[in-house]
Order: C-alpha cells, then structure tokens, then sequence
C-alpha cells in the first residue's frame, strides 16, 4: 500500500490539491506476475512430417486403418495443450488468430513418427508452432494393424 501525500499529484503549478484525510489509503496496483524468460520447445528432434517421403510398405501388416472416431477422440485431446502453447505464448506479446494445420504420420504401433504444424505469420510467433509439434508427436495413439498412415487435422485459434 502506499499513502497519498500532499503535492504529489502531477500536474505543475497552481496550488497544491488538498491534503488527504490521514484515514484514506491508496491500493497500490497488484504487482504483475513476473514471467520467466521466454525458452521456447526444443523440436529440432522431432521428425518433420512429408508426403514425398518415400513409406516402407510391410507386407505382413494387416489392413486395419485408424478408426475415424478414435482419432476425433484423440485429437480432442491434443488440442487442449495445443491451446496451452497458444495461451503461454500469449502471456509474452500478442498472438493473433487463425488455423493451426497439422499433419503427422502415424505408426501402427501407435507411436506418431513425423509431424508438421502450419501456422499463419500471427500464429507463428513466441514458439506456438514447436510447442504444438511437441503436443502432437508425445501423444500415443492407440495401436492397429496395418500400414502407416497420414492424418490431417487443423486447431481454430479465436
């Protein structure tokens, strides 16, 4: 808190404002979070995604291919800490708005090998675009038995 004291208003000249009743305190503004310094995600290690990558067919694998649904569900669970990424970074500077279009190539096992994310120049600001790479090749996907598969899905940043 701090106190008012007379002639400590801005302005110059003139008389002095009265003084204030020794009873009425000023609230000082909540002091702001101080942030630690920005270190955005390090997904130099994450393989980019590529159709024109030349895809090892095996053979023996079955033909299942994700289920549609599953992968719906899935998503709905990567996108919440896709928005992290987008609300960390807004607490830096300004982040627009726009569409995150993510590609990724996912194993039978699950696993996602490769993925890229696509971002407008105002999504494309205070490390969005690795974070989400990140988000998206750490989540495991359930199993299946059949080739490898390219899955295209997109995030709507209001």
């Amino acid at each position: 808190m701090r106190r008012t004291t007379p002639g400590s208003a801005a302005g110059g000249g003139g008389s002095d404002p009265a003084p204030a009743p020794e009873d009425e305190v000023e609230e000082a503004e909540p002091a702001g979070e101080k942030l630690p310094p920005f270190v955005p995600v390090d997904d130099r290690k994450i393989p980019q995604f590529s159709n024109d990558k030349a895809q090892t067919i095996d053979l023996e694998a079955g033909s299942e291919r994700p289920n549609e649904r599953v992968l719906d569900q899935h998503f709905a669970k990567i996108t919440p800490k896709i928005t992290d990424c987008v609300v960390t970074a807004s607490r830096y500077g300004d982040v627009g708005s726009g569409r995150l279009a993510v590609q990724l190539r996912l194993l039978p096992s699950g696993k996602v090998e490769s993925v890229s994310v696509k971002a407008p120049a105002s999504l494309n600001v205070w490390g969005i675009v690795p974070c989400a790479r990140k988000a998206v090749y750490d989540h495991r996907f359930p199993s299946y038995d059949g080739p490898s598969v390219g899955v295209d899905f997109a995030v709507d940043v209001d």
